[in-house]
Parts: C-alpha cells; sequence; structure tokens
C-alpha cells in the first residue's frame, strides 16, 4: 500500500477511487468459477460474505480480495508468496524514508560488506529483475541489523518454518534462508515481548487481528512455544484466513487447529476454543467472547486500512476481552478508496485509543522508517 495515494491523484482520480471503482466483492463472487479454489476456501468464503463479518470489511480490502482471489484463481495457492502476498508486508521498493533507520543503524556500525549475501542479483519467482534486486538489498539491510542485534539466534529457531518455503521470496546468508516474514516479525517479535514480558504466567491466550498469511502468527508461536503454552486466535477475512490456516498447519501438525465455519453463538464458540490450540476466525465471531479471554492482542499492518467505525468495533472488543494491547501503523496516511480517511499514529482520537489505557510502548519502526510501534495496558 502507497501511504501517500492520496495526495498524488488529481481531485477527479481521488472521487473516482472513492465513489465509482468497482468494489463490489458480492457480485464478483457470485460470478466467479469456485472450480478452481480449494473447497474449504470456497466455503469460508461463502460463509464470510453471507455473515455479519462482511460489514467489517472496508472498500479498500473488497478491491484487494477481488484482486487476490484471481491472482490465486489464475497462479494456484502455492504462489501466493510471490502473487497475493505483494500487497501485504512484502517489500520490494523502498526509499529513503522507509529504510532510513537501519541504514542511519549500518552506518555508524560500520558494517564489513563480506557480510552481506552474495545473491543481491537472485531473481525471485514471478518477480521481474528490478523488484528482485530491490527485495534482496532490504533482506540484507535486515539481516545485517538483526545479526549485529544479537537477534539472529531467533532465525535458527523459524528455520523449522518452511510453508511454500521453495515458493517464497528468500536470499542465503550464513547457511541460513531468509525471507522477508521472518525477518520483519522478529523486529516486531522484539517490542512484543518488552510488553508480554509484564505478564507472569505459564500460559499466554493471544489474539491477532489482521493476521494476514500468518508471519506474525508463526513466529510468536515458534520463538514462545518452548516455554510457555500456547492459545492463539487469529482474526481475518478471507482469502488470508485461508492461507493462514493453511499455513498453521504446514507448521505445526502436533496442534489441534480449527478454522471456525458456522460459528454463530457463545457456546459453538467456546468449545471450539477450548479444544483447540488455534483457532481462526472473522470478524463478528469476536463478539462471542465475553471475558477479558486474552492477555494480550496484536495488531500489525492492518488498523491503517480500516475505515474508523471498523477500528473503533475492535478497540471496544479489545477493552472487554484483552488486557494488553501491541500495533504498528503507518506514521501518517490515507486509507486508500475512501475520499479523505486520513489517520495519524499519533493520534489517539483516530485509532480510537481508549483515555483509560496505559501507554507502556512508543517507538519509531526500524523498518520501515515511517512506520510506529505502540503497546497499551488495557486498564
Amino acid at each position: 500500500m502507497d501511504e501517500n495515494w492520496f495526495v498524488k491523484k488529481s481531485f477527479w482520480s481521488k472521487f473516482r477511487n472513492a465513489y465509482l471503482k468497482d468494489a463490489n466483492f458480492k457480485k464478483f463472487w457470485k460470478k466467479t468459477n469456485k472450480e478452481k479454489f480449494d473447497k474449504d476456501l470456497v466455503d469460508l468464503v461463502n460463509y464470510y460474505v453471507s455473515s455479519k463479518s462482511f460489514e467489517f470489511s472496508s472498500r479498500f480490502w473488497n478491491i484487494l480480495n477481488i484482486k487476490h482471489l484471481n491472482q490465486i484463481g489464475q497462479f494456484g495457492i502455492e504462489n501466493f508468496a510471490s502473487t497475493v502476498a505483494m500487497n501485504y508486508f512484502t517489500a520490494i521498493t523502498y526509499d529513503d524514508e522507509k529504510i532510513q533507520n537501519i541504514l542511519n543503524y549500518i552506518n555508524n556500525a560500520k558494517i564489513d560488506p563480506s557480510e552481506y549475501s552474495n545473491e543481491l542479483f537472485k531473481r525471485q519467482i514471478n518477480i521481474d529483475f528490478t523488484h528482485s534486486v530491490n527485495h534482496n538489498i532490504i533482506l540484507n539491510l535486515l539481516y545485517v541489523y538483526i545479526k549485529h542485534n544479537s537477534y539472529n539466534h531467533y532465525l535458527k529457531q523459524l528455520e523449522k518454518n518452511n510453508f511454500l518455503i521453495e515458493k517464497v521470496p528468500n536470499i542465503a546468508i550464513d547457511k541460513l534462508l531468509l525471507t522477508q516474514d521472518k525477518l520483519n516479525s522478529i523486529l516486531e517479535f522484539i517490542n512484543i515481548k518488552k510488553i508480554l514480558d509484564n505478564i507472569d504466567s505459564s500460559s499466554l491466550n493471544i489474539l491477532e487481528i489482521g493476521a494476514g498469511s500468518g508471519r506474525t502468527t508463526e513466529t510468536i508461536i515458534s520463538l514462545l512455544d518452548q516455554d510457555k503454552k500456547i492459545k492463539y486466535v487469529i482474526v481475518d477475512i478471507p482469502p488470508a484466513l485461508y492461507v493462514n490456516f493453511l499455513r498453521m498447519k504446514n507448521n505445526y501438525p502436533n496442534k489441534k487447529i480449527a478454522l471456525a465455519l458456522n460459528i454463530d453463538s457463545e457456546s459453538s464458540l467456546k468449545k471450539i476454543y477450548d479444544e483447540n490450540d488455534i483457532i481462526l476466525i472473522l470478524p463478528h465471531q469476536l463478539n462471542y467472547f465475553i471475558n477479558k479471554d486474552f492477555d494480550i492482542t496484536i495488531a500489525i499492518d492492518c488498523l491503517h486500512e480500516m475505515d474508523k467505525k471498523i477500528i473503533k468495533f475492535y478497540t471496544d472488543t479489545i477493552h472487554r476481552i484483552s488486557n494488553y494491547f501491541y500495533y504498528k501503523v503507518w506514521n501518517k496516511t490515507h486509507v486508500p478508496y475512501t475520499f479523505n480517511n486520513f489517520l495519524s499514529a499519533k493520534d489517539k482520537k483516530g485509532y480510537q485509543i481508549n483515555n483509560s489505557w496505559k501507554l507502556i510502548l512508543d517507538e519509531k519502526s526500524t523498518f520501515p522508517s515511517n512506520y510506529s510501534e505502540f503497546g497499551y495496558k488495557i486498564i
């Protein structure tokens, strides 16, 4: 997503994108040939479009999901990482604003050039040469930062996570196969762990909103599961929710994993919650949690893509069912395909932050540099 898309466009272009561009996902799905999709994905999308969760999807995501399902139909789910994921948190372009923090660190640390990968010019699957090189440069920068801050031991713990790894854009350094999913998620995990260190418990109940294809999910489970019992609930909409489901089944064959299809009551959700380790749900199903069921709620790279009424639904829900909240957003952005929905990271009102919450984390992101990360204790 280009955070500056709104200011770059003419008035007519803004108006056309906000009001005239086709965003009718239900109409698209009704006309789509379902035979080219997995049955579980078809069942999930059918349930989604008929559920209250459809109201939680912004115009931006209706448009993106039309594109994503077309890509899955054309290229297959196995090529998700080099097609659909380009609209998630996989960077194949950059400018000074996005990499400034990490460049400042590397310049000051005087990194030896021998520490960079010799695969800088590797052509990635389904990505042209120019964008492949951009992608590979970012991987090098991220890895060197992580290595010199002594976080590279996390990478070894994530090596076993191999979902579609042969199709994921990657390079090799120090006998490690590196992806942006792993490197970006480690940087976020470092700040999430600062919040988790406040929780003195042998078990953790975690809720993740807008989890996308599951990069953060697998990182947190893999890095914490050795020490604590983890219960993990993932909230998103298809097709991302379905890809996350496949990823969890691939990476954790010994865990009980459930996709909460047709769960529309407190009792039915409680049953599936009690019987499984990882549960994937649609947004409206959050209404069936009634207590402080979660130690922490995580929202990475998603709140700034929502209409404000949807953000309010999530923050109201978090206030009711969670003890801590971590989120990562653009410093400033206009939500795409809306006429003038501006959001600033420092604006608590814009992000519907409850005045009673206690701020415990406020940091500029290492990457991208034009993101900020926040943590709150829910009071």
